[in-house]
């Protein structure tokens, strides 16, 4: 890893002066800044928003009052790239967008979004790169990706009312998605080496203080449904705060666990998943919102909601109540103080404010706009990649006698592995072809099963997709054109597997 130069070492920093963000009263404004957890706008996603309409995904009042509204997003929006990158795992979980998908976003009122993570390289470093093309054609700004290691460690600049905001996004969790001097991706220090994270961000913190009111630091850390935060995160949310950050907005674990108030300054350890895909459960979540002035952050609320399957949404009192006391529960091993609050969200107080609150917009806007029209003009360019298509089946893979299955034709398929030898992936190869176009959506549910019927075990299970790895959807396809699905069937826990023979099932699932 190059370790940018630095003047100074050490913990105590000299900050400059706060910028004078002031109406012209002389009387300091107050403005909210809203933090939400990890967004996944992949996989089921795609479907799930044409079922339940763009703007229902994500239905949150209390997101869209604030002034900037930043999240964590936990895919890959990119149309280039292939399932299979290196991310040493046995199982490893595949997340990219369509970048329609964007609207989602769009439609919440997202400004900001942290890209620094461990499903942003999900397809390698030219997806990455196109990832950052598309959220600018959404005017979406965005922190702790570029085409090297300087531009992923730069922060991004944002409006939140009168103040400026210098926004950060690190991760700690997938070194090989790092950027390089010379290869694009991702802002990653290890969480091991404290001294190397002082001397990379002092000089950044100080330069961004420079040119902002106040600067926050998103960090992707820790393990999955980890419900507290270890001792290095905390150490190192500490470390981050001592270099003369306002606020560290963590996300990761998947789950909400609590913040602590360090030195006057909150470190949200992890806000949860505030909109994932997942067909099994739901999630407690909800969004943070940081009320600041011309002081920094002064009181954090917590507003309850709960995730659902591919849509997340605020909650009445009771239930909202509920999650708030197991948050405020979380807060108080941290050392820090929750009110719990009539509507059922909770409060922590850091100091009173100078002045009332400005009063938030009713609607959603953003700053510069784009209008429908640009954006719809950009997805229009979007055109069949080479890799979903074909001009004919390869020798090994055709059938000697296709199979039609509803309005599509399978010709050919094949697999990568003929043995598995542990848990590992299970990458699968066909082709198909329409005689017409259809006229709805299907989805290729392919998957691997153990011959073993009493207690079969699968490959696969749950993965039903648009073909090309969810890129083109059935009713873009032409007739009589042969194109290509490439899918990694994930394997089952490993205390299921056992010797037998996989058999490759291939369907349909009916989108009616």
């Amino acid at each position: 890893m190059t370790e940018f130069e630095n003047t100074k070492s050490g913990a105590d920093v000299q900050q400059p002066a706060r910028g004078s963000s002031q109406p012209a009263s002389g009387k300091p404004e107050s403005a909210i800044i809203c933090w939400g957890g990890d967004v996944n706008l992949g996989r089921r996603q795609h479907y799930r928003t044409e079922e339940i309409g763009v703007h229902n995904v994500l239905d949150l009042p209390a997101m869209r009052t604030a002034d900037l509204r930043i999240v964590n997003l936990e895919c890959v929006v990119s149309t280039c790239g292939q399932f299979g990158i290196d991310k040493g795992e046995s199982g490893p979980f595949y997340y990219r967008a369509r970048p329609e998908m964007l609207h989602i976003l769009r439609a919440a009122g997202i400004d900001v979004v942290a890209v620094a993570n461990n499903h942003s390289g999900d397809y390698g470093r030219e997806a990455l790169i196109e990832q950052g093309k598309w959220l600018d054609t959404f005017a979406i700004k965005h922190a702790g990706a570029g085409n090297n290691i300087h531009e992923a460690f730069e922060p991004c600049y944002a409006q939140a009312g009168p103040y400026r905001i210098a926004f950060f996004s690190f991760d700690t969790t997938q070194h090989r998605f790092a950027a390089t001097e010379n290869a694009a991706g991702i802002a990653y220090l290890d969480i091991q080496k404290p001294d190397l994270w002082r001397r990379t961000l002092e000089k950044r913190i100080l330069e961004a203080r420079g040119n902002a009111d106040l600067v926050l630091i998103a960090l992707h850390w820790g393990k999955n449904f980890a419900a507290r935060p270890t001792e290095a995160e905390i150490a190192l949310g500490h470390t981050i705060i001592d270099l003369g950050a306002d606020a560290v907005l963590g996300s990761s674990a998947h789950i909400l666990q609590g913040t602590e108030i360090y030195k006057g300054k909150p470190i949200i350890y992890d806000a949860g998943n505030l909109l994932f895909d997942s067909i099994q459960g739901e999630y407690d979540t909800g969004v943070f919102r940081l009320h600041v002035d011309s002081e920094g952050v002064y009181r954090v609320q917590f507003a309850p909601a709960r995730a659902r399957f591919g849509h997340t949404h605020e909650l009445p009192q009771a239930e909202a109540a509920k999650i708030s006391e197991n948050f405020a529960a979380l807060c108080s091993e941290l050392g820090s103080a929750v009110e719990l609050e009539d509507d059922g969200s909770a409060t922590l107080t850091i100091r009173e404010c100078c002045s009332p609150p400005r009063q938030p917009e009713s609607a959603v806007s953003r700053e510069p706009f784009v209008s429908d029209d640009a954006i719809a003009s950009a997805l229009a360019t979007i055109g069949v990649r080479n890799e979903w298509i074909a001009r004919e089946v390869p020798a090994d893979a055709r059938l000697d006698n296709p199979i039609r299955l509803g309005p599509l034709v399978l010709l050919g398929l094949r697999c990568s592995t003929r043995k598995l030898t542990g848990r590992a992936m299970l990458w699968v190869e066909s082709f198909w072809i329409c005689l017409e176009t259809p006229t709805a959506n299907w989805r290729l549910d392919i998957r691997a099963v153990s011959n073993d019927r009493a207690t079969p075990v699968v490959w696969g299970g749950g993965m039903d997709h648009d073909p090309c790895d969810w890129m083109l959807p059935t009713t873009r396809w032409q007739p009589r054109q042969i194109y290509r699905d490439y899918v990694g069937l994930r394997p089952p826990a490993s205390n299921s597997l056992r010797n037998a023979q996989l058999d490759i099932e291939v369907g349909l699932v009916n989108p009616l």
